[in-house]
């Protein structure tokens, strides 16, 4: 992964889940979210997969009806304050 991420260096990670600032630099966000990803004794069956998605095709495809946190009639945590992302679909 190492050599990988220094060509790459100019791909950042928008993430909220882990303690690296946002956006982080793919190295960070790799360091501090798969710390042991470069141990030569980790199987690579367990290792992280990635799919990059162009930015124009993120924002053309990409909606949030929150219903990942809604299990059960009631939510998981605390739904974000701005508006459902919707790209136009209707609820």
């Amino acid at each position: 992964m190492g050599k990988r991420r220094r060509r790459q260096s100019r791909q950042r990670s928008w993430t909220w889940t882990r303690g690296c600032p946002t956006p982080a630099r793919w190295g960070i966000y790799l360091d501090g979210s798969f710390p042991h990803a470069n141990n030569p004794g980790v199987d690579p069956t367990l290792l992280p997969l990635f799919r990059l998605v162009p930015a124009a095709s993120y924002l053309k495809h990409f909606y949030s009806d929150r219903m990942h946190m809604f299990k059960g009639g009631k939510w998981l945590a605390t739904p974000p304050h701005y508006e459902l992302i919707m790209n136009g679909l209707e609820f």
